[in-house]
């Protein structure tokens, strides 16, 4: 604002945490990149890391199709070449906020294209495969999910790394009352 002599008056804002105003710039910053270019895939991919990161944020690491389904169905709605562009990047640089969400979507989507695809030039293991290895137990289940639900058969180690998660998390599952004498799995 100004003042009567014209002066710019600066006034403080009230505090705002660092990641709820990145989001608010980020995507304010990208759409108008998006507008004088609607096809620049740079600001496309900025707009889904920062939504499905925070939205997974507010929803506690949970389930991203029921907490946030707004950013579930902007993501459901993206390329899978996007999605496994922005899995390898989360990856890459070990952001569970990006990871998370992503695997979750591709394995609603039951995606063929994530499921073969390489983790890496000389990487025998599909994308998801390497997800498996990933150091948080969520993007290591979405990771099994995912592959379990993908139409592409995975090899006998990446079957035995999946048996291997299942059987953690349903050890870890807070739901088992106290006095069960054993759980089953089944996939």
């Amino acid at each position: 604002t100004t003042d009567r002599n014209g002066l710019f008056d600066v006034q403080k804002l009230t505090e705002v945490p660092v990641r709820q105003a990145d989001e608010y710039f980020g995507l304010k910053y990208a759409r108008w990149a998006l507008e004088s270019k609607p096809d620049f895939e740079p600001a496309q991919l900025l707009i889904l890391a920062l939504a499905a990161e925070r939205a997974i944020e507010r929803a506690n690491y949970g389930t991203l199709a029921t907490a946030e389904p707004t950013v579930y169905a902007l993501l459901a709605d993206a390329p899978s070449r996007s999605l496994m562009d922005l899995l390898t990047r989360g990856l890459n640089e070990k952001r569970t906020s990006l990871v998370l969400p992503i695997l979750q979507v591709i394995g609603d989507r039951a995606d063929r294209e994530a499921a073969s695809a390489p983790a890496g030039p000389i990487g025998r293991n599909s994308i998801l495969g390497r997800a498996l290895s990933y150091d948080h137990p969520a993007v290591q289940f979405a990771a099994a999910s995912a592959i379990l639900r993908s139409p592409v058969q995975p090899g006998p180690e990446i079957k035995r790394l999946i048996v291997d998660i299942l059987r953690r998390s349903a050890a870890t599952d807070p739901t088992i009352p106290e006095q069960s004498k054993g759980t089953l799995l089944l996939v």
